[in-house]
C-alpha cells in the first residue's frame, strides 16, 4: 500500500488525511485503507470520495461507532471492512 499521487483537492486532503490505497495494474484503486487519527468522525464529510471504490478499510482510526455507521452509508457503492471488530 502507498500514499497516492492525488491530484484533485479533494483527493490531495484525503492523502493528507493518511488514506491508503492499492492500485490494480491499469491504475485504478481497488481498496482505500483509512488509518490514524485524523480519520474521525468531525472529517467524515471529506471521505465521501471513496464511494465506488472497491473495499474500504477502517482501523486504529478515530471514528466513534456512530461515525463508522455513517461512513457506511456515505459509501454505498464500496465494502467497507472494519479491520478494529474482533
Amino acid at each position: 500500500m502507498h500514499e497516492t499521487g492525488f491530484c484533485s483537492d479533494d483527493e490531495k486532503r484525503l492523502a493528507n488525511m493518511g488514506v491508503l490505497i492499492d492500485t490494480d495494474e491499469q491504475g485504478e484503486i481497488t481498496r482505500a485503507e483509512l488509518c490514524g487519527p485524523k480519520i474521525c468522525d468531525q472529517n467524515l464529510v471529506n471521505l465521501g470520495g471513496l464511494n465506488g471504490i472497491p473495499v474500504v478499510q477502517i482501523g486504529n482510526t478515530s471514528l466513534s461507532k456512530h461515525g463508522k455507521e455513517c461512513l457506511k452509508r456515505l459509501l454505498p457503492s464500496s465494502i467497507v471492512e472494519d479491520l478494529d471488530v474482533t
